[in-house]
């Protein structure tokens, strides 16, 4: 920084260069010159040089530096009170994640127990409606198929006894009446 103080309007003005400034620093810096620091010396070149003027490096103040000092202890302190402030919540909201699931579990499980019968007499229930059901369905189906076989039986037989009757007048009109009105032929076994 003195060294840019004294050159620093020649390399600005384009009356000096790099080298000449890395040259001074080495020179004024002498034994304690180390080589990594090179690559910091010609950041700081080039910055003075973009802006003109020197970047300044000042030392704080004895105040200043306590003031920062008091101020950093206090964020410390802060610090250190909320987060066992947040380590004791956490610690609570643990105590009663804990009380909520693990504790009167055999409560919790005389509840479950009601609540599965329950289940379980209502699913009997139903189960049992619906046998009911099933089962007057299945009555209904088979009256309504016995109805149906029956009317068609009687229907056949109707038939039958009227194509029968309508053979028999055909037989006394050909033939004429029988004795017995009845049969034609003498019955081979007479009844009686």
């Amino acid at each position: 920084m003195g060294e840019w103080e004294v050159s620093g309007p020649l390399h600005v003005s384009g009356r000096s260069n790099l080298k000449a400034y890395e040259a001074s620093v080495k020179r004024r810096c002498g034994p304690a010159w180390q080589p990594h620091l090179l690559a910091l010396v010609r950041a700081y070149y080039f910055k003075a040089r973009r802006t003109g003027s020197c970047p300044k490096f000042n030392r704080l103040a004895d105040a200043e530096s306590k003031h920062r000092a008091k101020t950093s202890k206090r964020a410390d302190a802060i610090h250190h009170v909320r987060h066992r402030a947040a380590l004791d919540a956490a610690a609570e909201y643990g105590n009663i994640l804990e009380d909520l699931y693990h504790r009167n579990l055999s409560c919790r499980s005389e509840k479950m127990r009601g609540f599965n019968q329950i289940r379980q007499s209502r699913e009997s229930v139903c189960r049992s409606i619906r046998v009911k059901s099933t089962d007057m369905s299945m009555r209904r189906r088979e009256s309504q198929q016995r109805a149906r076989t029956l009317s068609l039986e009687a229907d056949c037989n109707r038939d039958q006894r009227l194509e029968l009757e309508e053979l028999h007048r055909h037989l006394w009109d050909i033939c004429g009446c029988p004795a017995d009105s009845e049969h034609f032929f003498p019955l081979l076994h007479p009844r009686g």
